[in-house]
């Protein structure tokens, strides 16, 4: 039997997108103890205890600040399902307290406003914890969902063994955000799937196309150049504030959509004149994370920070 951890959870309130009550959901759905959560607020606090307690029967314990949280719980997992801009923070202390971490796409991203020019800044400061997560055995994991639906394509399409095979890769999805928010929101799923496809790359003779003048639709197409050859890549973005949010991919033209049920949240994949059921996609992540972290497995931090400079490209672009 899997032992049984101690979950703190950053951000467990429904907000905009937020997954955190999902992930608190889903954590404890196998066995696990959501010890307690941060908000920004007695308010907001109060609020997450609420809904968590009602909609998911979770009794937990809310606070407005995560040190506070370490101080009087012990914790050997800390989630972070805040605003991007704040993941660092947080990341850093739970690190510094000895806890894996799981954290919501990105790892860290700075407010766009304040987004630097080169993407060493980012690169750095995600680096300098990682490399002490590592001295730690930590594990470090990001919810990057996409990935697991790749076993569920081989039942629709054939998927080459090999990445020189991979000639094409097309992804579309549909943000809620608009402008370059579109881009952040949505680049770590494509970077997530090129990074199980084809490994670590180069973007080549980027190209970022604005469809509209509000820039709800954009359509970016780049050369991806690793380790076993180049592969023709192109992301289609166009807004949607309704769910289920239109999302798929093609791989060498073949092509697959994600639908959901939205009575049961149902998640399936359709192409080729077929259709497969696939279990729940976050939990099958928080799943992967577990295992991950109960093996003390590296956190691919490699993997991490590249994501990071390829994201800080795709995000200049626009």
């Amino acid at each position: 039997m899997s032992a049984t951890h101690q979950i703190a959870i950053v951000g467990a309130r429904r907000v905009r997108q937020g997954t955190g009550p999902y992930l608190a959901a889903a954590l404890a759905r196998l066995g696990h103890d959501i010890r307690g959560i941060v908000g920004t607020s007695d308010g907001s606090v109060a609020e997450a205890e609420r809904a968590l307690r009602q909609d998911y029967h979770i009794q937990t314990k809310g606070y407005t600040s995560l040190a506070a949280l370490l101080d009087e719980q012990t914790v050997d997992i800390l989630v972070i399902a805040s605003p991007h801009d704040t993941h660092l923070e947080y990341l850093r202390q739970g690190v510094t307290a000895g806890c894996h971490v799981f954290c919501e796409k990105p790892l860290w991203f700075p407010p766009l406003a304040e987004m630097p020019g080169s993407a060493d800044d980012i690169a750095d400061a995600v680096s300098r914890i990682l490399a002490v997560a590592a001295v730690a055995d930590l594990h470090i994991g990001v919810n990057l969902q996409w990935p697991f639906t790749l076993a569920h394509y081989r039942q629709l399409h054939p998927l080459p063994d090999d990445a020189a095979q991979i000639q094409s890769f097309d992804m579309r999805l549909s943000p809620a955000s608009q402008g370059r928010a579109m881009v952040l929101d949505s680049a770590p799923h494509l970077i997530s799937m090129l990074h199980a496809l084809l490994g670590q790359g180069d973007a080549e003779n980027l190209e970022l196309r604005w469809q509209d003048d509000e820039q709800t639709r954009a359509d970016i197409a780049f050369g991806y150049r690793h380790r076993a050859g180049a592969t023709r890549v192109r992301l289609e973005l166009s807004q949607s504030k309704q769910q289920p949010r239109p999302a798929g991919y093609a791989i060498n033209g073949n092509a697959v959509e994600r639908r959901v049920c939205m009575e049961d949240y149902v998640q399936s994949l359709a192409g080729g004149g077929g259709e497969v059921t696939m279990p729940d996609l976050l939990t099958e992540s928080v799943r992967h994370f577990l295992e991950q972290a109960g093996n003390r497995a590296p956190g691919g931090e490699g993997g991490i920070v590249h994501s990071l400079r390829l994201l800080h490209q795709l995000v200049s672009a626009g």
